[in-house]
């Protein structure tokens, strides 16, 4: 690729969740998806038990969201898996959105103007000494990850169909499975599954600081996520206009200079952009 090609950044106005960064033409690829390069603006949006995703309240919620100027939602749905030793992902049939909500809440927000990022999450059930990050560390042998791997296979196409059969805009394969993602092979696989069933724009939401720079696969997606959620104060009652100034000075400065060390099809020039700056055009989503 060109090494003079330019990652941006901008901040977005609502929640500061992932950053997305364009890859374009890093790699061949036999199909590349066209990527919509308009800020994305817009947060994360989830429920926590079956059925939330279709009530009334859900409905009223999104169109709050866009009364505050959003075009994007990411549509977050878990699956779990019990402790972050088990090697099995699952839907929990209590709290997992089922599909006939999570349609609905793609509906719901087209009707409405959002494009939609779909966002399948893996969580621990019974482990709260634990978070997604450590899934993996305690594994021991090949068998361990080939059933995992298997099981999140077929968790992620799960929804990468549902997602194609519901013309959503944008899909993620994964986020923040910091001690899965060195395992490259198994990853490119999880890309490619994907592909075959969804045919619009792929990203992974890597862990801010190590993550993001330790993948290798990032050439497999056509956007990079960052989930950067950087320390911006210690203060107990800072001004917005600090935030801001911090944000941009400190975090996305961190995110590019992190991003240039990647060890792979990463562009080694980045442009950081401020609070209400419309030159660049990738989002925060």
């Amino acid at each position: 690729m060109s090494m003079g090609r330019r990652i941006t950044f901008r901040i977005g106005q609502l929640c500061l969740c992932t950053a997305l960064l364009l890859l374009g033409g890093c790699c061949p690829q036999a199909t590349i998806p066209e990527v919509d390069e308009s800020f994305q603006k817009g947060l994360n949006y989830t429920a926590w038990a079956r059925g939330q995703l279709s009530t009334a309240e859900s409905d009223r919620a999104l169109a709050n969201l866009v009364d505050t100027g959003a075009n994007w939602v990411a549509i977050v749905v878990f699956g779990y898996q019990e402790t972050y030793t088990s090697t099995t992902v699952t839907r929990d049939p209590s709290r997992t959105a089922s599909d006939e909500d999570i349609a609905h809440a793609i509906s719901t927000a087209h009707d409405l103007g959002l494009q939609v990022m779909l966002k399948p999450h893996v969580d621990l059930r019974h482990d709260r000494e634990h978070w997604r990050g450590n899934i993996g560390e305690s594994f021991t042998g090949e068998a361990q990850w080939q059933e995992w791997f298997d099981t999140y296979r077929t968790f992620i196409n799960h929804y990468a169909a549902l997602a194609q059969e519901n013309g959503v805009e944008q899909f993620c394969v994964g986020g923040e499975l910091v001690g899965t993602s060195h395992r490259e092979a198994e990853w490119r696989e999880i890309v490619a599954g994907v592909r075959e069933r969804f045919d619009g724009p792929i990203t992974y939401a890597g862990n801010h600081t190590t993550e993001d720079v330790g993948i290798e696969w990032w050439d497999a997606v056509d956007l990079i996520g960052v989930d950067a959620y950087y320390l911006l104060t210690d203060k107990t009652d800072p001004t917005l206009d600090e935030l801001k100034t911090i944000y941009v000075r400190d975090a996305q400065y961190d995110t590019a200079v992190h991003l240039q060390q990647a060890p792979v099809g990463v562009p080694n020039e980045a442009l950081v952009a401020g609070p209400g700056d419309h030159r660049f055009q990738r989002g925060i989503v």
